[in-house]
C-alpha cells in the first residue's frame, strides 16, 4: 500500500462532517464543487491569522524583520491609503516590485481594501508592464525604482506610488501609508466567489492573459495544502511535536509566481511560518540564510535544489534544519532524487505539479512515493482536486494511456480577463485544459510526457513562442521566424529560434538578440539563434514545420535532443 493511499485515507478522515477541516459539495455559478465550510470567506478575513502569531517574525529582508502583527497592520494602512486614494471594491491594484516587504504590504493592502490585486512580471521590459497595466485597466501601481525606470520609458500614465530601491526603508510607501491609521476596513461585504487577483500567464497565443481567481479559489488552494501537510505528519506520527525553531521557508521564487504567493507567502500566514526573502539566486547565499534562519522549508525549481545540494555537499554550511524540499515548474531527474535523499536525510523531498490557471494546485508526490515513482508528479490533491486525461474528442482515457490533463477544481481560475473566447476554450463545466499531456498509472500518479502549447517552460517560467516569434518578426531583414525551445542543463529548456532573413542581408544571432532587448523581458530572448536565407521548411497543411526547425538548429549548435 503507497504512502499516499495511507495518507489519503486520513485526508478523508480529516474532511468529514466530523473532521478539522470538513468537506461538503457545493454549487457554484451551476456546478458542483467539493469545499471546505469552515474555510474563511475571503482572504483579509485569512489575514486576520496574522494577530494569532503576534510578535513572531514574519518576513525578514536583510537586516530587516517586520512580525506577523506589524506586516498586517502595515497592510491595513496600505488598505487606508487607497481608500483615500479612490479605490473602491473590484478595482484593479497593480503590485510590480521584486521580492520585498513593501510586495507582501502591498498586496495584502490592496486586498484588505476590496480591490482586485494584480501581481505583475517584475521581469517585464517597460511595454510588457504597460501592456499589463493597460490591459487590467489598473487604477494604480506600486512600484520599486527599477520597474519604475522602465515604466517611465513608455507613455504609461497610470498612478503610482514607489517604494525605492531593494534595501531602502526610508522610501514613498513607508512615508506615505505612516500617516494612515492601522486600522482594518469592514470586509464582510466581500463574497467568496468575488474576484480577488488577476496574474498574468504567457499561453500559445501571443500576449499573457490576464488569470482571473476568486477568493474561493485561491483559499482553496492554501487549505488543500494545509490538509496535506497535517495527514503526512498524522501518517508519520509527528504531527503537534514542538519544534526547536519556528517554521522558516527561503522565498526563492517570484512572488508574482501563483507558487511564491500562494505556496511561500499565504500558506505562512496559516502556518506562523517565517519568510526569509532572497535578493536573487545565489546557492551559497541561499545555504548561508538556511543555516542562519533555520530554515524548514525549501521550494523551487529543480535547478535551484540541485545547486543547493552541491553546495551541501561541501559542508561548509549547516543545512540540517531543512524539513521539505519541494520542486516544481519542470520535474526532476530521478537520479537527482535518490541523491537528495542521501545528501540531506532529514528532508523529505517533494515534487508538485498546478498551473496559474489551477492557482498552483493539481498534484502532490513525497515520502516513498516519490523515491519509488521519481518519474511521477504523484495524483491529484484529494478530495479537493478531481484528474482526468482525455482524447481530442474529449474522451475519458484509461489508465496508461497519454492525452491532454484536464483539472476539475474550486481552486481554478474563473476566467481570463476580458478573454472570453480564450476561456470558453480553456474553461469548460468547471473543467480546465491545462494543454499539458499525461497519463495517470493504474494507482493514480501523474506521469507527464509533452505538451500541446506552443511554449517554452524556462526553469519555471512560461515563454510563449508566438510573442517571441512576433517581435523576432519586427527586425526589417527577418522574413519569418521559429521559436521552440532546446534543452538546457541548468534551467531544463530555453528558448531558440530558426530565423529566415533577406537573402544577402548580413543578419547575426548578436543582431537579432540586441534587437529584442527592450522589447522582450530577457528570459524570453532566444539563447540560440540560427539564421538561414531560405524559407523556412513547412508541412502539407502550409504551417511551419517547428520540428525540423528545431533539428536544424540542433545540429547546427551541436546541441543533444
Amino acid at each position: 500500500m503507497s504512502d499516499y493511499a495511507h495518507t489519503r485515507q486520513i485526508m478523508m478522515q480529516l474532511t468529514g462532517p466530523e473532521g478539522e477541516y470538513p468537506v461538503a459539495q457545493q454549487n457554484i455559478e451551476g456546478i458542483e464543487y467539493p469545499v471546505f465550510t469552515t474555510a474563511a470567506q475571503n482572504l483579509p478575513a485569512l489575514f486576520q491569522i496574522c494577530l494569532q502569531h503576534g510578535e513572531l517574525d514574519f518576513v525578514v529582508c536583510g537586516d530587516d524583520r517586520f512580525s506577523f502583527s506589524e506586516t498586517y497592520f502595515s497592510a491595513c494602512r496600505v488598505a487606508q491609503l487607497l481608500k483615500a486614494r479612490g479605490i473602491n471594491k473590484g478595482d484593479r491594484v497593480a503590485v510590480a516590485m521584486r521580492n520585498r516587504p513593501e510586495w507582501i504590504m502591498a498586496y495584502m493592502g490592496a486586498l484588505i481594501a476590496g480591490a482586485i490585486v494584480v501581481p505583475m512580471n517584475s521581469w517585464w521590459t517597460g511595454p510588457e508592464l504597460d501592456f499589463g497595466l493597460q490591459d487590467c485597466a489598473a487604477k494604480l501601481v506600486f512600484l520599486d525604482r527599477s520597474r519604475l525606470r522602465r515604466l517611465q520609458e513608455t507613455s504609461n500614465d497610470t498612478p503610482f506610488i514607489s517604494a525605492g530601491g531593494f534595501e531602502e526603508r526610508d522610501n514613498e510607501f513607508m512615508r506615505l501609508i505612516a500617516e494612515y491609521p492601522p486600522e482594518p476596513l469592514a470586509f464582510d461585504h466581500m463574497l467568496p466567489d468575488d474576484d480577488a487577483s488577476i496574474m498574468y500567464t504567457s499561453g500559445s497565443t501571443g500576449q499573457p492573459k490576464g488569470a482571473v481567481s476568486t477568493h474561493r479559489a485561491i483559499i482553496t488552494t492554501l487549505m488543500a495544502w494545509v490538509l496535506s501537510g497535517v495527514a503526512t505528519q498524522i501518517y508519520q506520527g509527528t504531527f503537534g511535536q514542538e519544534k526547536e525553531h519556528q517554521l522558516a521557508v527561503l522565498a526563492t521564487l517570484p512572488l508574482f509566481h501563483v507558487t511564491g504567493c500562494h505556496g511561500q507567502l499565504l500558506c505562512s500566514i496559516i502556518l506562523g511560518r517565517k519568510l526569509v526573502l532572497l535578493r536573487s539566486w545565489v546557492p551559497e547565499q541561499a545555504a548561508k540564510l538556511i543555516e542562519q534562519e533555520h530554515i524548514t522549508n525549501f521550494s523551487g525549481v529543480p535547478t535551484m535544489s540541485m545547486e543547493l545540494m552541491n553546495v551541501a555537499l561541501e559542508g561548509r554550511y549547516d543545512l540540517s534544519s531543512l524539513e521539505d524540499l519541494m520542486a516544481g515548474g519542470a520535474a526532476r531527474p530521478p537520479d537527482q532524487v535518490r541523491q537528495l535523499q542521501k545528501v540531506f536525510p532529514n528532508a523529505c523531498p517533494q515534487a508538485g505539479y498546478g498551473l496559474t490557471e489551477s492557482n498552483a494546485i493539481g498534484t502532490l508526490n513525497g515520502l516513498n512515493d516519490y523515491i519509488e515513482k521519481p518519474a511521477s508528479s504523484g495524483p491529484p490533491t484529494a478530495p479537493l482536486v478531481e484528474m482526468e486525461i482525455r482524447d481530442p474528442d474529449g474522451q475519458v482515457l484509461p489508465a496508461g494511456e497519454a492525452g491532454e490533463i484536464c483539472i476539475h477544481s474550486a481552486a481554478n481560475i474563473r476566467a481570463y480577463w476580458n478573454r472570453p473566447e480564450d476561456t470558453s476554450k480553456t474553461l469548460s463545466d468547471g473543467w480546465l485544459k491545462t494543454g499539458d499531456v499525461g497519463y495517470l498509472d493504474e494507482e493514480g500518479f501523474l506521469f507527464i510526457v509533452d505538451r500541446l502549447k506552443d511554449i517554452v517552460i524556462r526553469g519555471g517560467e512560461n515563454i510563449s513562442c508566438i510573442e517571441v516569434e512576433s517581435a523576432v518578426s519586427t527586425h526589417d531583414s527577418v522574413h519569418e521566424a521559429s521559436v521552440f525551445s532546446v534543452p538546457h542543463a541548468r534551467l531544463g529548456e530555453t528558448p531558440a529560434a530558426t530565423v529566415f532573413v533577406a537573402p544577402g542581408d548580413s543578419v547575426s544571432q548578436a543582431d537579432i538578440q540586441g534587437w529584442l532587448e527592450g522589447k522582450l523581458a530577457r528570459f524570453k530572448i532566444p539563447e540560440y539563434v540560427l539564421i538561414v536565407q531560405e524559407q523556412l521548411p513547412r508541412l502539407a497543411s502550409g504551417k511551419l514545420d517547428k520540428r525540423s526547425c528545431r533539428e536544424m538548429l540542433l545540429q547546427q549548435f551541436d546541441i543533444s535532443a
